[in-house]
């Protein structure tokens, strides 16, 4: 990414030839917005802070692949791209660091967050070593 921060701001919907997956070609466009900023720069990749604003089905893998930046590992949107046999990547590299929702019954804010997991953080150990 050569920005350091952005927001894509590009409508998706089901792929007009194949309906399996979501694209930017639809005949049914949904606005989607999604916020990033760069965390760290790696020769054949960048690890992104993401910041969907919309909640549209593979919203950040649709605009990230949009962008010629894919995921990591993310064979359906990143095809050749995705770096898979340069890393050894087994999925796609997504991790949702923090999560949070306003809790339908008691109506207060609950959140929740988590590490990386071990394989991402093998991947960015890689990464890093490139």
């Amino acid at each position: 990414m050569k920005q350091g921060e952005g927001k894509i701001s590009l409508p998706i919907g089901r792929d007009r030839s194949d309906r399996k997956k979501i694209s930017t070609r639809t005949d049914r466009p949904r606005a989607a917005e999604t916020h990033y900023t760069v965390i760290a720069r790696f020769k054949i990749a960048t690890l992104l802070d993401i910041e969907p604003q919309t909640g549209r089905t593979h919203q950040i893998r649709v605009h990230l692949a949009h962008l010629f930046h894919p995921v990591v590992g993310d064979k359906t949107y990143g095809g050749r791209t995705a770096r898979i046999s340069e890393l050894g990547v087994a999925r796609q590299m997504l991790h949702a660091a923090s999560l949070g929702f306003i809790h339908p019954i008691t109506k207060r804010e609950v959140n929740f967050s988590a590490p990386p997991p071990d394989d991402m953080q093998a991947i960015l150990a890689r990464l890093r070593a490139l």
